[in-house]
């Protein structure tokens, strides 16, 4: 999980350093074959050298929103799903932060999202299916009927279990 995190960063820093030139670079300029490589040859390293990517990767990447310039966040870039603004590197950033933090299964679950969070996120799941529900999450979800509830309650879940998960994570973490 975590050089998949650090590999998304770095991503994310390509995309908007080109941007900051006037250009387009992609996410991952191998597609999702390299991606995937990339994630499996990090995370075969050491746990120590795991750790110090990570924070370099996030490093870099805050230092590249702390160096664009107010007319370079809508400029495009190249993100997996397709071309769209610098300024929502920041959203998917957030995005994998949050519900990648819950993969770690060190204490943190969907029940610690932020509320600003969830209601980022709810449209976007709803609108990618036709009902979504799952209990241990307290999510229940139609797009017919517009309607979205997400009740915050203590859940006894199992990080192995893919029932038990939220339902944002099948449609964002892949």
């Amino acid at each position: 999980m975590l050089a998949h995190w650090a590999r998304n960063a770095d991503g994310q820093t390509r995309m908007l350093q080109a941007a900051l030139r006037g250009e387009v670079a992609a996410h991952y300029p191998g597609g999702d074959a390299q991606r995937a490589a990339d994630i499996e040859t990090g995370a075969a390293r050491p746990a120590l050298l795991i750790l110090q990517d990570v924070r370099a990767a996030i490093d870099r990447v805050e230092d590249a929103w702390h160096r664009m310039p107010p007319e370079a966040w809508s400029r495009p870039t190249g993100a997996r799903i397709g071309h769209r603004p610098a300024w929502k590197s920041v959203w998917a950033r957030w995005r994998e932060t949050d519900i990648h933090h819950v993969d770690l299964d060190v204490g943190y679950t969907h029940d610690h999202w932020p509320a600003e969070f969830v209601s980022l996120m709810l449209p976007r799941v709803v609108s990618t299916r036709p009902h979504v529900y799952v209990a241990d999450a307290g999510l229940r979800c139609t797009r017919e009927a517009r309607a979205c509830a997400w009740q915050r309650k203590p859940a006894a879940r199992s990080s192995t279990s893919a029932t038990a998960r939220p339902a944002i994570w099948s449609r964002y973490s892949r």
